[in-house]
């Protein structure tokens, strides 16, 4: 096999890889049983589904560590084990403590690790490509949603929440140790045959780069947290409670529920991520950051009113998939544009705790007021709130750059 197959090859291994951890985001079909079977309330359940993401960043760190010392190899089988375990001892849970410590903490870890290596590896094996390799691995997210949200709709059906988890669990872990077989560092010195802008490419990337403890001081990198944090609530609200809001407003009944979940955090979210990722190439990132805020604020304004109609839950459901993986798509090139691409391995892990600190954040916060007003709408004007909110911080931001 020669290295043009070969980086191809490796690039759909990335790609079943992120696919796998798609399981993150189908949350929502598990969460009701889950309550029954241990006992405890909603948001107890949920806060599960926010630790989840909550250690991305030190996954991702303890990624490029192991990666490094070792080999990608090494890296995707560790946090590939990680993940898997999480969610099939998650099946064995006995307490939601016992969730936190798997579906939860075990969970993130391991999805950060892969997260970081799998990106890191394509985007080495396309110095042509980049945009191309790093977008395909992480749209790939969006596409497991979809499939395992259905997968595990029929499996929770048959055999309840703690079941399925033990079967995807097993099998996540046989596909991320053959997957790691595969995921190896380019030849020293690697160029495709034919490269196109990889020199002006590299140019551009050695001017203004600047170091984590340097990025810290500059007041631009803390705005950017701070819209990193309006941006990924609202997604990551909705989609921990997208299974109750169809089944509870828009009376589906919960395989038809699970497929909103797919549309959601799976279809939207993938497109998402490649669309506005290109968008932002020609219409510059700031702006495109704005008008993601502005439509996933609008759209959660008028969520509840929408979700009364499958017609409106879909519409509800796209443009708030769209912009969450949006945000997850263009937030690397803000980091990359302001920052530089040397460090950007650590640069954007200690950006990325924005999002660990929204996935606390947005999903907690909806459940508990969904337990204390008895209805969604105030976890809806929460999220719409953000958006008002990341558009001011935007403005801001244009203001430090003048």
């Amino acid at each position: 096999m020669n290295a043009e197959e070969k980086r191809w090859l490796i690039l759909l291994v990335t790609i079943l890889a992120n696919t796998c951890m798609g399981a993150g985001y189908a949350f929502s079909v598990f969460k009701k049983n889950l309550v029954e079977v241990l006992h405890c309330t909603a948001p107890e359940v949920t806060l599960a589904y926010s630790l989840s993401f909550a250690f991305l960043p030190v996954g991702m760190l303890l990624g490029g560590i192991i990666s490094r010392r070792y080999s990608p190899q090494i890296a995707i089988a560790i946090g590939g084990s990680l993940f898997s375990l999480g969610v099939l001892l998650a099946g064995f849970a006995a307490s939601v403590y016992h969730l936190y410590l798997t579906y939860g903490l075990m969970v993130s870890i391991g999805n950060g690790i892969v997260y970081a290596v799998a990106i890191a590896v394509a985007v080495r094996w396309f110095p042509d490509k980049k945009g191309l390799a790093s977008g395909a691995v992480v749209a790939a997210l969006g596409l497991g949603t979809l499939i395992i949200a259905n997968i595990g709709q029929v499996l929770v059906t048959n055999i309840g929440a703690q079941g399925a988890l033990k079967g995807l669990g097993a099998s996540f872990l046989v596909i991320f140790l053959l997957a790691a077989r595969f995921i190896v560092e380019p030849p020293k010195g690697y160029a495709p045959a034919n490269p196109t802008g990889t020199i002006a490419t590299a140019k551009k990337q050695s001017v203004g780069d600047v170091a984590w403890k340097q990025m810290l001081l500059q007041p631009a990198f803390w705005v950017l947290f701070a819209m990193y944090i309006c941006a990924a609530s609202p997604g990551l609200m909705m989609i921990s409670q997208a299974k109750d809001v169809a089944v509870d407003i828009t009376k589906l009944n919960d395989v038809a529920a699970a497929s909103m979940v797919g549309l959601l955090g799976g279809v939207a979210s993938a497109i998402g991520r490649l669309g506005w990722a290109a968008i932002s190439d020609k219409a510059g990132r700031l702006n495109t950051l704005t008008a993601i805020l502005l439509i996933s604020g609008v759209v959660m304004y008028f969520v509840g009113g929408l979700a009364t109609n499958v017609k409106g839950l879909w519409v509800a459901y796209l443009l708030v998939g769209l912009c969450y993986g949006g945000t997850l798509g263009t937030f690397p090139s803000v980091c990359a544009d302001r920052f530089g691409t040397r460090n950007i391995e650590i640069n954007y892990a200690l950006l990325f705790v924005a999002f660990s600190v929204a996935a606390l954040l947005g999903p907690w916060t909806a459940a508990q007021m969904k337990v204390v007003s008895g209805n969604y709408s105030s976890g809806f004007m929460f999220s719409a709130a953000l958006g008002g909110v990341g558009v001011a911080l935007s403005f801001v931001l244009r203001f430090q750059r003048k």
